[in-house]
């Protein structure tokens, strides 16, 4: 009970602090920018959300599960390598689409500048400490991220030509909290050797799969709108529609540490005996 309270209290102040952060950024934006470029960074953010659940394809959720199930940290180097391989294929495929379907430049430019994002977070070992259910070191790489992106904002976005320094600043966040949580492994005496094994990333991929479907279907449902925004209506809609669907967001800051929580909890009772899994699941 004390690691749990201890989870969620690390989980609540870092959601709290991002989501000030973040508000802080998002009003700076509006101010700087007009509604159509505010609108070309929310599709920005969009399309590195889908490149995220591409490239992650379910194994950072996996490796989770398996940490929780008593597996040792070699399994690191591993999902890092798998993630990397991905990604790899999912940014070509990204730049080849941003190229033939975006016409607007600065939206290009955006999408493929975020979508950089995507090899820096293939180091996040976020999905470690998940499972190890000791969450604070993510906890103060995630509120660091998002200040350094908002200093990254404050200091070279000052007029709406300098927007391309947005998805500069998200991918400086990334690095930051990449750094924080490969020195947290250090600390505890872990050395990663990332592995890039063909077969044992396919092998992990497979097992990953389902999980990698629902990951992708769930952020359909949730970044939909504003792509069918950008499609339909014009930039300037994806950024008012942005705007407000953020704050709308905030409110679902119980869900997300209660999921974040739940999956380690439920793998490491499941290792431990099956039959309590199925009354903690229904008490919870």
């Amino acid at each position: 009970m004390k690691r749990l309270s201890r989870n969620m209290s690390s989980l609540f102040a870092a959601d709290i602090i991002r989501r000030l952060l973040g508000f802080a950024s998002i009003a700076y934006l509006a101010r700087i920018l007009d509604t159509s470029l505010f609108g070309a960074v929310n599709i920005g953010w969009t399309a590195l959300a889908y490149m995220l659940a591409l490239s992650t394809a379910g194994v950072a959720t996996l490796g989770a599960k398996r940490i929780a199930a008593g597996e040792d940290a070699s399994l690191i180097g591993v999902v890092i390598g798998s993630r990397l391989l991905v990604s790899a294929l999912v940014f070509i495929l990204m730049v080849c689409c941003s190229v033939l379907f975006i016409r607007d430049r600065i939206t290009m430019g955006l999408v493929i500048v975020m979508g950089m994002s995507i090899f820096v977070q293939s180091f996040w070992v976020d999905w470690y400490y998940q499972g190890r259910e000791s969450l604070t070191p993510v906890a103060i790489a995630r509120s660091l991220s998002a200040l350094v992106f908002l200093l990254v904002v404050l200091m070279f976005v000052r007029e709406p030509k300098d927007v391309l320094w947005v998805g500069g600043a998200a991918l400086m966040g990334d690095v930051i909290a990449a750094d924080v949580m490969f020195r947290a492994l250090r600390r505890e005496g872990i050395r990663i050797h990332i592995s890039l094994n063909i077969r044992a990333v396919i092998a992990l991929l497979r097992t990953s799969l389902p999980l990698a479907t629902g990951a992708i279907l769930a952020m359909l449902t949730i970044n939909y709108p504003p792509l069918a925004l950008g499609v339909f209506r014009s930039a300037a809609d994806v950024g008012l529609y942005g705007a407000a669907s953020k704050m709308v967001f905030f409110l679902l800051l119980g869900d997300r540490i209660l999921a974040t929580l739940l999956l380690p909890a439920s793998a490491r009772i499941h290792a431990r005996s099956p039959r309590e899994t199925t009354s903690a699941l229904t008490t919870t």
